[in-house]
């Protein structure tokens, strides 16, 4: 399957990148903001506010996925 469609505010100014299987994908943005889109390129909405400053990395899974912000903050959901 693919390829997949990937929303502007993701397309660049990107830091890093991670995938959760093939269904949701995510970009630390150079802004420190995080992008979360699904396969058809729709952006979440749902995020942690936690997510929208200050990020520096991101992991995921297909089950959660975590963020590690600037102040060492680590936050995860599903």
């Amino acid at each position: 399957s693919g390829p997949y469609s990937v929303p502007a505010s993701a397309r660049s100014n990107v830091a890093s990148i991670a995938a959760s299987g093939t269904s949701r994908f995510f970009a630390v943005r150079n802004d420190g903001r995080l992008v979360q889109w699904d396969s058809n390129g729709v952006v979440a909405t749902n995020l942690p506010a936690a997510t929208q400053s200050e990020v520096v990395a991101i992991a995921a899974s297909n089950n959660h996925a975590l963020v590690l912000r600037a102040d060492g903050q680590l936050f995860a959901w599903n």
